[in-house]
Parts: C-alpha cells; sequence; structure tokens
C-alpha cells in the first residue's frame, strides 16, 4: 500500500482547512444509516436476527463493491465471496453499528497477526469520518513517528476486524497507536459462523464503534468524541480482504469506496446520512 509523507506545514493547512471540506466521493450516491431506537439495540453475539427489523433499502450486498487490487474489478463470482452489510446509529448511545453476513468458499479462522502484521486471515475493514471534514488521516510521515502516532486515525477512524475474531489474539485493531478505542466502552464486536477453517462457510458479524472528531492515542481525556446528530452526512467506506489459499497475500480487496486508497484519505469515504427512525414492515 502507499505511503503518503505530509510536512509539519501541510499538516497544519490541512487541520485548518479541515472544517471548510466538505465533499467526499463524488459518485453522486448517499446511504443510509438505520437509526435503532434506544429499546431495540442489537446485542454484540453475532445473531443478526436483531437487525430483521432494518429495511432492505439499508444493506449492501457483494454487488456493491469492486476489487481495486486483484484485476477483479466488478466481477463479482458469488460462489467465492458473498457480502451483505448495512449501518445504524443510535443517538442515546452515540454508537456506529455494523452488521455482515458473507459467505465464503474458504473460511480464515486460525491465522492472523495483530497490528504489527495484518496478514492472515480474512479481514473487515471500516472507516468513519464523522464529521465530514476528509482529507489524510494515515501515512502522514514514515521518518517522524511522533506525527504519525498522533494523527494516524485521528480525524478519521479505519478500523480492522477479522472475519471471523475466532482464535485470534485480536479481534478488532485499529490504524495507530489509540488501541483503547477498540474495546469497551468504546467499541465492541460479536459474531458466528458455520463452517471449519479451510472450508467454505458462513460468518455472522457485528459490532459497534465510537464515532470521534479527534482520536488521541494519549487516551480518551485528550479525544473529542463526535455527537451524532439525526439528518446528518457522515463519511464511511468498508473493505473486505480475502484471503483464500495463502496467507501472505489476499486474492483480492473489496470495498464500497471503490478506490484502495480509502484507506488513508477521507476523501475517498462515501456518504452516509443519519436517517429518523423507520422500521421494517
Amino acid at each position: 500500500m502507499r505511503v503518503l509523507t505530509l510536512s509539519l506545514f501541510t499538516l497544519a493547512l490541512w487541520i485548518s482547512q479541515a472544517g471548510v471540506a466538505l465533499a467526499h466521493l463524488p459518485d453522486g450516491k448517499t446511504y443510509k444509516v438505520f437509526q435503532f431506537p434506544d429499546s431495540l439495540l442489537p446485542a454484540m453475539d453475532g445473531d443478526l436476527g436483531d437487525w430483521k427489523i432494518v429495511p432492505e433499502k439499508y444493506w449492501t450486498s457483494t454487488a456493491d463493491l469492486m476489487d481495486t487490487e486483484k484485476g477483479n474489478g466488478t466481477k463479482v463470482d458469488e460462489q467465492d465471496l458473498a457480502l451483505r452489510t448495512a449501518v445504524g446509529w443510535n443517538k442515546t448511545r452515540n454508537r456506529l453499528y455494523f452488521a455482515v453476513e458473507g459467505y465464503d468458499d474458504i473460511l480464515n479462522i486460525e491465522r492472523g497477526l495483530p497490528p504489527e502484521g495484518i496478514w492472515g486471515g480474512d479481514i473487515f475493514e471500516i472507516v468513519v469520518d464523522a464529521d465530514h471534514n476528509g482529507g489524510i488521516y494515515n501515512g502522514f510521515s514514515a521518518a517522524d513517528s511522533t506525527l504519525e502516532n498522533r494523527w494516524r486515525s485521528a480525524q478519521a477512524q479505519n478500523y480492522h476486524i477479522f472475519f471471523p475474531p475466532e482464535s485470534k489474539d485480536w479481534t478488532m485493531w485499529l490504524w495507530g497507536k489509540a488501541q483503547w478505542a477498540c474495546t469497551p466502552p468504546f467499541a465492541d464486536v460479536g459474531w458466528k459462523y458455520e463452517g471449519v477453517h479451510g472450508g467454505k462457510g458462513k460468518v455472522y458479524q457485528e459490532l459497534w464503534v465510537t464515532p470521534f472528531d479527534d482520536l488521541n492515542w494519549a487516551g480518551p481525556d485528550s479525544s473529542v468524541v463526535h455527537q451524532l446528530q439525526e439528518g446528518e452526512i457522515i463519511g464511511v467506506s468498508w473493505s473486505f480482504l480475502d484471503f483464500d489459499a495463502s496467507d501472505e497475500e489476499y486474492d483480492g480487496f473489496w470495498n464500497l469506496s471503490h478506490n484502495s486508497r480509502m484507506d488513508h484519505t477521507g476523501d475517498l469515504l462515501l456518504d452516509f446520512v443519519l436517517e429518523p427512525v423507520e422500521l421494517a414492515k
């Protein structure tokens, strides 16, 4: 993956202009974020029955994704990989919820490495830019660890979740040093799966994260939580890294943004609007 460099001057300019940056990826489409009522919040147990109240128009499928690394484009073979994903929110808890139901012809359950190296297992990667400011959030300076540690995933958060996290030391981790944001009371993950390692099967996974305007690895007291509001547009995208035969290289980098560099800049995320309560009939 490409590593960008950023001078201190450029960083200061970027931060000063962040409040006026309004546009994300200009594909002319806005996705919907389902509002969970307080009485119907999903439990993080991998049972997606809690998501049956979400209308179909809130869900995306594999057909919405593009492989931007391995040459598959939008040619999806759902006998190899099939995904169904939705996003929710709750005002009282101030959380963003994600659910993904996936079929994979080769489940990658037993392999996996901690944040120092991501290879070794299927991965669901989520990026959230809650204040819709866009701009670089990853790859500031390979030569300046202080700069990178402070700002990586600060303005937008990039989460990685093994799919499924069974037999992994890490269930969820974040690009950057603020790993405290990946566990309760700031985030949680639940999952179930049908199948065995190396064989075909299905995974049911759900998670929630706290939205941050400024995530500081120094801790919660140094960070700024974003307050979600009905009607607000936020930036979101996700990717699925499908590891089949090899634990060294993925077979596809399937992403909703249709651009690999959604893993570096919020400008390539998609517009998601926080909807009022609307239950499936």
